[in-house]
């Protein structure tokens, strides 16, 4: 009961990261700007958020973007795998799940570094900056965990019924 639990916190997490990839990133991908004026759907409250905690979502240097994009149309469609599979109990998603989660890690790692070691592009608020970026390193770290089992999503084994011959 309690794997259960704890799999459905992740695919709420990976739920949630479908929809900011989706209404965040998306947009900014296909040329919306991050400006406080901005009629898309949260843009205008993420250049609040950016502001004082993320400068690099403001400027959007050339690395940001590709990062960004690639997050968006790469990353969002294997959120949405792992949020279906936490639900379903698919196993078969072990070894994809397990490459998503170690990429993300990878990428999440290299865009904390470049925020924070860049001195042009480093965050007001660098532990506002933390926390939020901690949920995509946590989720991850904790999905790899929770993938590594053989089989993550075993069912109670069923006893067979017994056949009984139809009678005549």
């Amino acid at each position: 009961m309690l794997w259960r639990i704890f799999d459905l916190s992740l695919a709420v997490f990976f739920a949630l990261f479908v929809f900011i990839s989706t209404f965040l990133e998306i947009p900014v991908c296909l040329g919306e700007k991050v400006t406080p004026d901005s009629k898309a759907f949260l843009i205008a409250d993420s250049y609040k958020w950016g502001l004082e905690a993320d400068v690099v979502w403001i400027k959007q240097p050339v690395w940001s973007r590709c990062a960004v994009c690639m997050h968006a149309f790469g990353f969002n469609a294997g959120y949405a795998l792992l949020c279906l599979s936490l639900l379903f109990r698919w196993n078969w998603i072990r070894i994809p799940g397990i490459a998503i989660c170690t990429a993300k890690l990878y990428a999440g790692a290299l865009y904390m570094a470049a925020n924070l070691l860049d001195p042009e592009m480093s965050p007001p608020n660098p532990t506002k900056f933390v926390a939020q970026s901690a949920a995509y390193m946590l989720i991850p770290l904790l999905t790899i965990l929770r993938l590594i089992p053989t089989a993550p999503f075993q069912r109670q084994p069923q006893k067979p019924k017994a056949l009984r011959p139809k009678r005549a």
